[in-house]
């Protein structure tokens, strides 16, 4: 399962995504403009006068700490929203693979059951909470590639 979701994309999906409203925030692009104006390292008057790596370097060190900070906390503010795209998209994701294991695992055990039962289990698609995040996913926006497992 592991390998799978990596390969699958999830992971890249979801990074592409967080990137996105990232860039698009204009809250850290308004935080970012204080930290620059703000800068101990950008009032020095050599600077003016120069664009050394050196400056560079002070600059990074002084505000990059506060500045991933405060991306990490976005990121996290998006990924809990509870309306989001992003917490969807993870929602949808977590759910497929659940159903998925829940198939693999009901394949494996039906193979090794004699064929006499009188009911199989149903698949993991066929109850209700998996009709219900469909649903969801569907009224969000998401391409039908989100429900693959809906039957």
């Amino acid at each position: 399962m592991d390998a799978q979701a990596m390969d699958s994309g999830s992971f890249d999906e979801l990074r592409k995504l967080l990137l996105d409203q990232l860039r698009n925030d204009e809250g850290l692009k308004q935080y970012s403009l204080e930290l620059l104006e703000s800068s101990k390292t950008l009032e020095n008057v050599e600077w003016q006068n120069t664009r050394n790596k050196k400056t560079f370097d002070d600059l990074k060190k002084e505000i990059e700490e506060k500045l991933m900070a405060k991306a990490s906390a976005t990121v996290w503010s998006l990924m809990d929203a509870k309306d989001s795209n992003t917490s969807k998209l993870i929602e949808a994701r977590v759910h497929e693979g659940l159903c998925q294991v829940y198939e693999e695992r009901h394949n494996m055990s039906s193979s090794t059951q004699s064929s006499s039962m009188d009911q199989p289990q149903p698949l993991a698609h066929q109850h209700q909470f998996h009709q219900q995040a469909i649903h969801q996913t569907q009224h969000a926006g998401f391409p039908s590639s989100y429900h693959q497992y809906n039957a």
